[in-house]
């Protein structure tokens, strides 16, 4: 009904991820991303489908992403370093998973622990800079 509003679309993605429609939701939050570029929620609800998609690298970037918007130490920050968290976590019962390698997540989850944004951006391939 409302094709320009990012509001809608982020709704529309957590619809479908609910579902189990990830792949699906995937789209939608992108959607919203494309019309609101800074838009937190989106991004962070993208690293939770990528996550459902066992596409963990993807899932950390956008968590990444979001980290770089939001003022350290905000209830919403401690949210999705845990989401990350989580998904460290899973990379290490993942082990097919290229992105897994041990020494990989143990670095992973050392930089999460300590909250350390400038090296987790790093790690997973996210300018720090608002240029990006």
């Amino acid at each position: 009904v409302q094709p320009d509003d990012y509001l809608s679309w982020n709704k529309l993605g957590a619809t479908l991820a609910n579902s189990g429609r990830h792949e699906e939701a995937v789209q939608a939050y992108r959607r919203a991303l494309s019309l609101a570029p800074g838009f937190v929620r989106a991004r962070a609800n993208l690293g939770i489908a990528c996550h459902s998609l066992r596409a963990y690298d993807q899932a950390l970037s956008n968590y990444a992403s979001a980290l770089r918007l939001l003022q350290p130490g905000r209830q919403s920050d401690s949210s999705v370093w845990n989401l990350a968290r989580q998904t460290v976590a899973r990379m290490a019962f993942e082990p097919s998973s290229t992105s897994s390698t041990g020494d990989r997540v143990t670095a992973l989850k050392a930089l999460v622990e300590a909250r350390d944004l400038p090296g987790f951006c790093r790690a997973v391939g996210v300018a720090q800079s608002d240029s990006s």
